[in-house]
């Protein structure tokens, strides 16, 4: 029986001041940082390998989670199907 292996990470991705802040009708910039805004993961390896992300943000376009799970299967060997972002 082999043990669980677990990896976690966290990297800060809240905006510069002057960089555009996405949502509602109007065009708005950062300003400075009231809180910071982070992407968190965690990857599991057992029998199958397994990748759970959070990310701070409204939407993720489908783009940059497709280019993700790709990076994911390169470097990690972790199959798109089961990197859940």
């Amino acid at each position: 029986m082999s043990a669980m292996q677990a990896g976690f990470a966290s990297v800060c991705i809240t905006p510069i001041p002057g960089k555009d802040i996405p949502g509602l009708f109007e065009r708005r910039c950062a300003v400075g940082t009231h809180d910071d805004l982070f992407v968190r993961a965690v990857a599991l390896k057992n029998r199958q390998r397994i990748a759970l992300v959070q990310v701070d943000a409204i939407v993720v376009p489908e783009v940059v989670v497709a280019k993700a799970r790709k990076k994911a299967q390169r470097f990690c060997g972790i199959s798109p199907e089961n990197c859940f972002i």
